[in-house]
């Protein structure tokens, strides 16, 4: 069976190149996760040289950068094969290069580094999955993976929620409301001029 490696208390490149290798690589979509001390390897074997076991972002291997001074993270190491099979991938780039940020702690460089508003993001989710979850590192891994898959669809995304607002109010909406009759959600849109 294959088997994807990453380490113990894994951190969101590790789970983005879990993400990628299982959606993106043929034949690694139902692989076995396996969990060592960040660094090592899998029974202390070398990292690549058994085709049925991919180490990321540890082990000093192929699709690791902890032994390299280049600005780049192990999702970005694994995209570059998934590029030879699919193509570029922009939405795929903007995803990684807030996973190469965060990798590089270049977060506290962001306005308002301490603001509340980031503790609602997924690298925040993973902190607390990872104190919550420390001996189940597939369940940190699972939940993570849904949310960094929703989060490509929205970088696949042509239009900002601002350009998108833009074209509403240029179409004549007003403002969008929320309203709840009976069981069924809908949104009710109010033109200009109508009340």
């Amino acid at each position: 069976m294959k088997t994807i490696v990453t380490h113990i208390g894994p951190d969101l490149d590790a789970i983005t190149s879990v993400w990628l290798v299982k959606t993106f690589l043929p034949g690694w979509e139902e692989a076995a996760l396996a969990f060592v001390p960040a660094g090592n390897t899998l029974e202390g074997k070398p990292p690549d040289d058994t085709p049925e076991i991919l180490h990321v972002d540890t082990g000093f291997g192929k699709y690791d950068h902890h032994q390299s001074d280049a600005d780049t993270c192990a999702s970005l190491l694994v995209y570059e094969e998934v590029k030879k099979e699919h193509g570029a991938d922009p939405a795929l780039e903007r995803l990684l290069h807030q996973v190469n940020d965060v990798d590089h702690f270049r977060e506290v460089f962001y306005p308002e580094p301490t603001a509340d508003v980031w503790d609602f993001g997924l690298v925040s989710q993973i902190d607390g999955w990872r104190l919550i979850y420390a001996d189940d590192p597939i369940k940190i891994v699972n939940r993570s993976m849904a949310f960094i898959r929703h989060f490509r669809i929205k970088c696949g995304r042509k239009k900002s929620s601002k350009e998108k607002a833009l074209n509403l109010k240029r179409n004549g909406v007003r403002e969008l409301e929320w309203k709840r009759p009976m069981t069924k959600p809908f949104i009710w849109l109010r033109r200009w001029g109508t009340s």
